[in-house]
Order: C-alpha cells, then sequence, then structure tokens
C-alpha cells in the first residue's frame, strides 16, 4: 500500500514538472516564479531604454539607466569599447529614427531578486541588458552589445 502511494506521488511530480516545462509555465508578460509587477518594471526599463534612444528622448534614457552603467561592445581587436551613462545619455539627444512600439523587441530572460536579464533585439544590432532593482525601481547597470553585421 505504501508503495503504491508513494509510486503515485512520484508520478505526480513528474507529471507537474512536465507541464511546467511544456506549457504550464508563466503568462508571456511574467517570467516563472517572478511577480507580474516585477517584469512589468523591468520590461518598462527596457522600453526607456529603447524607445528613448530611437525618439531621441534623453530623459526617458536616463530614467532607464543607473549612473554607474557601463555599456560595452567588442571589437575586432580584441577589446571592449565602452561608453557611460552620461555619454549614452548626450548620444540619444542626437539618435532618432523608428518611432514605434518596441515591444515585441524586448524578451526578459531572468528575474532574480534585486537583478534581471533582457535582450532587446532592434534593427541592426542586440543588446543583453543587467538590469537592476535600486530603491524600488529598476534600472540598467550593464549593457553588452553587437552589431548583426559583425562591424
Amino acid at each position: 500500500m505504501i508503495r503504491y502511494g508513494l509510486g503515485r506521488l512520484v508520478r505526480s511530480a513528474w507529471l507537474a514538472m512536465a507541464v511546467a516545462v511544456v506549457g504550464g509555465g508563466a503568462a508571456p508578460d511574467a517570467v516563472a516564479g517572478q511577480s507580474r509587477a516585477d517584469t512589468l518594471a523591468v520590461r518598462a526599463a527596457a522600453l526607456d531604454y529603447v524607445e528613448g534612444w530611437f525618439t531621441a528622448d534623453a530623459d526617458r534614457m536616463r530614467r532607464a539607466l543607473h549612473p554607474d552603467l557601463v555599456k560595452q561592445m567588442p571589437i575586432p581587436d580584441g577589446t571592449l569599447q565602452h561608453s557611460s551613462a552620461e555619454e549614452l545619455i548626450e548620444m540619444t539627444s542626437r539618435a532618432g529614427g523608428a518611432d514605434r512600439d518596441w515591444s515585441d523587441a524586448i524578451e526578459v530572460l531572468a528575474i532574480f531578486e534585486d537583478v534581471a536579464s533582457v535582450r532587446a533585439d532592434v534593427p541592426g544590432w542586440v543588446d543583453l541588458l543587467h538590469i537592476v532593482r535600486t530603491d524600488d525601481e529598476w534600472r540598467i547597470v550593464h549593457v553588452l552589445w553587437d552589431l548583426r553585421d559583425g562591424r
């Protein structure tokens, strides 16, 4: 009798894991195991970054970035090109171009406690964002990016 009960419990556990992996996971706007509010706030920071750039909205870019941000891109000599938050904000004011809804370009990859990882997939390049929660705000602290054409 106990053996039958244990077998049923094990089968139930396997079934629950299979459902979670195959399709019973989080809704598209939430990362599994995280609050919907955190997921939406992380997405909002990423959208401020992307849409701020494409609309030349330096204030929106400033809102997205942590003051200690480092943005890096690998260059052919094996080193990294660096930009700071202030440099990126200044460049944003000269940017602009595709003013549209960029929500489909943002993919929240993971959230754990006060850190998150996001992929921003836009024409011409891909940004991998690391986002941190500070004082109940989510702000981008690191961007690693590369051009689609390799240079």
